[in-house]
């Protein structure tokens, strides 16, 4: 109740109604005007009388007696109208009687108790959306910002809350920004009364909505106080400072400040805890908030992956989308991606990608490709169903989606485990058809992909049944560098399998693959390279590599390339020396120095493959000499005495062909080629016992060898290999016995080591080889005829 004087008194006991007292507003003297002003003020305390004093024509003369009254008047009529602007319809009746201009004049210029009341009257007023609009075209956002920063207690209070009510009004938001209103109401959240700190958290609340704004609050230094009101505020506070701080931490430029201020924690707490319209804006705050990675760090610590698994679950699409999308940001980190996993994230991201909306299966979709990255959660995802959902994806999403599933599917098929269960699930189909008719990032992770998926033996067969082949091929021809470096890696695994070798060589690209191999690119050149070596194994692959003019391009890799490139260069070389007609072509196109060089200078692999190539080459009559040139030989010897086990083998097979040649012969013993030979009867694998004794048998079919070695045979190791050794052994073996008892120096040592049961069992049970050397064996350690050591046949 408004206190009364004297004369309010008497005309309150004067008049008997409502009616009357607008009579006496109209008509009585200044004293009675102001007097019934405040009668009507009280009565007006009354919700019923709202109504009643606006029916009797009471508004009107209120809004003359605050425009033109006296300062008492004014001051009552101020207070009569903030009071009947409670209710709705007076709210109109007030703005059509034009109150609103004497109000906002009262603000700007009136007394201290005249701008409290009219304050309070625009705040009651303000609840009108027109009404909104009418206070800032009367020009009342300047003065109400004004009283918030200057006035007293109440008038702040008043003031902070009229500009709360206005800033619901976008256009209104701009306006308070210019007429500097946000450091004000700052001020008031951090210094203000409780009501004043509502009032201006509000007001920031909607302010905070509008970008640029956001700055202005931040750079006021609103985030401080609206933090710590939304940690330690009462209910009211809490809220309306929370959802400030969510706004304002949507903006890019604010978020250095809100982390330095703690907000993640907070939006975390407001995330788990809050209701259903804070979940979801904390959820945004939080996506966007998770981009940087500072703040990943500071989500995870403040327990944010947990709230944002579980809000996957949550009823809300926007606040599901917003949850994947923030998790999505954080699995792009190593540390939160295993917290993700731990916090149970794979099920509900796998469900959400299986059953939510289309941008809710993309985004899941990414989350859980980012999971994929650590080897130990592909098999996780895969146990969790994903894979069946992305092969949809593959067959009926967006050509964003297929991009996705694709390379998720590429991710998972890393895994051994996951390779069979992607095929069963049908995703190879869906691969080949990207492949073929996809956009270029769908062709270029499908091809990864099926390259991946054909590293598994089953696979091969289905990637081929599904026309896996020709489209990889085209890809290979026509393609970016990075499609044509996958689809090379698939068709490298696919010509494992013997049947796919035919149908790649049939789509006659292998001109591609020497592209590849050509061009600057070095990845590609590793994977060419290896397809034509799987490619080559076939003997008509051999020779279209050759007849394409593969050869010369795989020799400048064996000069030029990279460690990879001349390991796997020598590699191709060596399986198309085997062609009877390519032999001729490498040496004509100067392999073979290549070769010896890398065989003497190159690491272990280049080695062995440089040494399985001059393996391949010696067999040719002009290759001999052409190796000797070249110091193949020396280099060979050596690789005897230090090599590894393939070197050893394949340097003994190339000297048993080198061998042939006289001048080779002389050049292998003078290099001390036989005790070397000798080592790997005694002590070499089945590989190496085999070459080595077919190089002695060459070189002790001549007389001077066989004179020479007579000191350094090991006979009896002789005589154990072809006792026990395999055919080609047995064969060898006694081949080399039967020049050595053309001596009469040896025949003595070869039957004391046991020889001659040796021999007599091959003649019984060998084969035809074995017989013959036996037999002329048992020949020569009958007779005393040197000059027959180069008889084959015994007599």
């Amino acid at each position: 109740m408004v206190e009364t004087t004297a004369q309010e008194k008497e005309v309150t006991a004067v008049a008997a109604g409502i009616s009357p007292l607008v009579a006496l507003m109209r008509g009585g003297n200044g004293p009675q005007k102001a007097a019934a002003a405040v009668v009507l003020w009280n009565l007006a305390l009354k919700a019923e009388n709202q109504e009643k004093i606006a029916t009797a024509g009471g508004i009107e003369p209120l809004v003359m007696l605050v425009r033109d009254g006296n300062d008492i008047q004014k001051e009552k009529g101020a207070g009569a109208l903030k009071t009947l602007a409670l209710n709705d319809e007076n709210r109109a009746t007030i703005a059509t009687a034009g109150g609103i201009a004497p109000l906002v004049a009262l603000v700007h210029s009136g007394t201290d108790v005249q701008k409290q009341q009219a304050a309070a009257a625009l705040w009651n007023l303000s609840v009108n959306d027109e009404n909104k609009m009418a206070i800032a075209t009367a020009g009342g956002i300047q003065p109400l910002v004004t009283l918030a920063r200057d006035g007293n207690s109440v008038q702040k209070e008043k003031a902070a809350g009229a500009l709360w009510n206005l800033s619901m009004r976008t256009a209104n938001q701009d306006a308070i920004g210019m007429a500097g209103g946000i450091r004000p109401l700052v001020i008031l959240v951090r210094d203000g009364n409780d009501a004043q700190k509502e009032h201006a958290a509000g007001a920031l609340q909607n302010l905070s909505t509008k970008a640029d704004i956001q700055v202005m609050i931040a750079r006021e230094g609103g985030i401080p106080p609206l933090l710590a009101l939304a940690r330690d505020g009462n209910g009211a506070q809490k809220k309306l400072s929370g959802e400030a701080m969510q706004n304002l931490a949507l903006s890019t430029e604010n978020n250095v400040f809100i982390e330095a201020r703690g907000i993640i924690p907070l939006l975390v707490v407001m995330a788990r805890d809050g209701d259903g319209v804070q979940k979801q804006s904390a959820a945004e705050a939080l996506r966007k908030l998770s981009g940087t990675p500072e703040n990943k760090v500071a989500i995870t610590a403040a327990g944010g992956i947990s709230v944002l698994v579980t809000l996957l679950s949550y009823d809300n699409d926007v606040g599901k989308e917003d949850s994947v999308s923030a998790l999505w940001n954080l699995s792009m980190n190593a540390d939160t991606r295993t917290a993700i996993v731990k916090e149970g994230g794979i099920p509900p991201l796998v469900e959400l990608m299986s059953s939510g909306n289309d941008t809710q299966k993309l985004i899941a979709a990414r989350a859980l490709r980012n999971l994929a990255l650590d080897d130990s959660n592909k098999v996780p995802i895969a146990a969790a169903g994903a894979i069946p959902p992305l092969v949809a994806l593959l067959r009926k999403g967006s050509n964003t989606q297929k991009e996705v599933a694709a390379d998720m599917l590429w991710k998972l098929s890393m895994d051994v485990n996951n390779q069979l269960i992607i095929a069963t699930a049908g995703g190879i189909p869906s691969l080949v058809r990207l492949v073929d008719g996809g956009t270029d990032l769908q062709k270029l992770r499908s091809a990864g992909a099926l390259g991946a998926l054909a590293s598994n033996r089953e696979n091969r067969v289905v990637i081929a049944a599904a026309g896996g082949i020709p489209p990889l091929v085209v890809l290979l021809h026509g393609g970016g560098d990075a499609q044509k470096c996958h689809a090379a890696a698939a068709l490298w695994n696919l010509s494992l399998r013997p049947e796919n070798k035919a149908v790649i060589a049939a789509e006659s690209k292998t001109p591609s693959l020497l592209a590849l191999v050509c061009g600057d690119n070095g990845i590609q050149k590793a994977i060419s390279l290896r397809a034509l070596l799987n490619l080559a194994v076939t003997s008509d692959n051999k020779m279209v590599v050759a007849t394409d003019g593969g050869i010369p391009v795989i020799l400048a890799l064996v000069r030029d390339g990279n460690q990879d490139q001349k390991e796997h260069a020598a590699a191709a070389l060596w399986t198309l020396s085997v062609e009877v007609d390519n032999k001729t072509v490498i040496a004509a196109a100067g392999g073979i120095p290549l070769l010896v060089e890398l065989a003497g200078g190159g690491n272990d692999a280049q080695k062995e493959n440089a040494t399985g190539a001059l393996w391949g080459l010696a067999v040719n009559a002009d290759n001999k000499v052409a190796i000797a040139k070249a110091g193949g030989i020396p280099t060979l010897l050596a690789l005897l005495h230090e090599g590894n086990a393939i070197q050893k083998e394949n340097a003994s097979g190339a000297l048993w062909g080198l061998a042939s040649n006289d001048a080779n012969t002389v050049a292998i013993v003078v290099g001390g080629g036989i005790p070397l030979l000798m080592a790997l009867i005694h002590d070499g694998n089945d590989v190496q016992k085999e070459n080595a004794s077919g190089a002695l048998w060459v070189l002790f079919v001549n007389t001077k060898n066989r004179i020479a070695i007579t000191d350094i045979c090991d006979i009896p190791a002789l005589v154990t290999l072809a006792r026990d050794g395999n055919d080609i052994h047995k064969e060898n073996a006694s081949g080399v016995l039967w020049a050595l008892s053309l001596n009469e120096d040896n025949k003595l040592a070869i039957k004391s080591a046991g020889a001659v049961a040796v021999l007599k069992a091959l003649v019984r049970s060998g084969n035809d080889i074995q017989r013959e050397n036996a037999s002329g064996t048992l020949w020569g350690l009958s007779t005393n005829f040197d000059e027959q050591i180069n008889e084959r046949t015994p007599s």
